[in-house]
């Protein structure tokens, strides 16, 4: 059994929205050959603007602003808030890896989930995502692990579970 304790942070909950919307790979390649495009469209966009003097930047500049300031600062800003408004979301929290199911803990409450319910995970630098079968996701800080081989142990349960590599 491993056991972590720690308290979740905006920064957490906000890692975790991004982890989430990572998309697959195929659609990733996709993503960044539409964004090469974008941006190609934008210089000559911006160049006719600069050169000739007339004109005004077209949509797609404005489009591309409008998505940098969703992503860039209203996101941050909307879970930061949250945070400030709700105790609840910033208590300690305590995952316990137990050999039949993943037991978290609260202030408030206590749930067991059995292994067999998760169908997937995500994972990055600072973050477990874990999915049940509801599609609900259950973000995990790799930071509640305090030393190197607490780390270790809580990766291992999950890649015994083939939930990460």
């Amino acid at each position: 059994m491993v056991e972590i304790t720690g308290t979740f942070t905006w920064r957490d909950s906000l890692r975790a929205f991004w982890l989430s919307m990572r998309p697959r790979p195929v659609f990733a390649v996709v993503g960044i050959c539409l964004g090469a495009l974008a941006i190609g469209l934008l210089l000559v966009e911006w160049r006719a603007f600069i050169r000739d003097g007339t004109g005004h930047p077209g949509g797609l500049t404005y489009s591309l602003l409008v998505l940098l300031f969703v992503f860039l600062l209203y996101y941050p800003w909307k879970h930061y808030r949250a945070f400030k408004k709700s105790r609840t979301l910033s208590m300690p929290v305590t995952f316990r890896f137990e050999r039949n199911a993943i037991t978290i803990s609260t202030e408030l409450m206590t749930a067991k989930c059995p292994w067999s319910e998760f169908v997937s995970a995500r994972e990055n630098s600072h973050l477990y995502l874990l999915r049940d079968v509801a599609g609900q996701a259950i973000p995990i800080p790799k930071r509640f692990a305090n030393t190197h081989e607490i780390a270790r142990a809580v990766h291992e349960q999950l890649r015994v579970r083939r939930l990460v590599a």
